[in-house]
């Protein structure tokens, strides 16, 4: 079983941390809180960095309630790695548990000056600001994004959805134009782009958009409601009831 493999891997790598983290792991599976902190402890005994044990006690720590202790554990192994990427975002979400917004989004945007060139913690600071209502600050991290890293999906997304926020309608037309033109055998950055036309009252583009996204995903309950929704607008109510009726062709499970 599990405990036999795990039992191997000790014996191939004695002094390595992997055969502890994942101990603690079963020890997880079975509710046993007090065994996987031991383990988990005990992996960074043997390796003072490694991130999955580190990752696990401060998610038992927030657990917990000890948010004090898990801040602390990402702060002294900033003080060894202090260009983790993993460590900024983690000590960013650890704030805003905390309430300290302000505090959050400079732990991302620390991150961000050490890895420029990564989407990850600009797509985090991005909703963070969404989620913090400050939407023009978003729209300029998201603008700042995409500027560094062009082709990012996540990043276009998120500028699309930030420029809809802000009454920039008519661009984020054209962030999703460039989305769907990098994804396109997905109906999603179609949708978006349906959605950007609607907001600048441009019937025609909808109608387009979503005939797009029916060819590209002609089984997807999104297209198909979107569809629907289209052809509702357009008083074509047998139209409606003919996208929904091929729609439960293709999936008869669905009432």
């Amino acid at each position: 079983g599990a405990t036999k493999a795990i039992d191997k891997l000790a014996a191939k790598t004695p002094d390595g941390p992997m055969p502890e983290q994942l101990r603690g792991l079963m020890a997880l599976g079975k509710r046993d809180a007090a065994g996987a902190r031991g383990h988990f402890e005990e992996a960074l005994k043997r390796q003072a960095d490694f991130m999955p044990a580190l990752v696990k006690l401060t998610e038992m720590d927030m657990a917990e309630g000890k948010v004090p202790a898990a801040r602390a554990r990402f702060e002294d192994y900033l003080k060894r790695q202090p260009k983790s990427m993993e460590a900024h975002m983690a000590l960013s979400d650890i704030s805003a548990f905390e309430g300290q917004d302000d505090k959050a989004v400079e732990w991302l945007e620390k991150a961000i000056k050490l890895n420029p060139t990564l989407p990850t913690p600009r797509v985090m600071l991005v909703d963070r600001l969404i989620g913090q209502r400050q939407n023009d600050r978003a729209l300029d991290a998201a603008q700042a994004g995409v500027s560094a890293i062009p082709t990012s999906s996540p990043l276009l997304e998120r500028l699309g959805r930030a420029q809809l926020m802000t009454a920039h309608a008519d661009q984020a037309v054209g962030t999703f134009n460039k989305l769907a033109a990098l994804n396109p055998r997905s109906a999603g950055p179609l949708l978006m782009l349906a959605d950007a036309h609607s907001a600048t009252k441009n019937p025609s583009g909808v109608a387009a958009a979503v005939r797009k996204a029916q060819e590209v995903a002609p089984a997807s309950p999104q297209v198909a409601q979107a569809a629907v929704t289209l052809a509702l607008r357009d008083r074509k109510p047998d139209q409606a009831l003919a996208v929904a009726r091929k729609l439960q062709s293709l999936d008869p499970k669905d009432p």
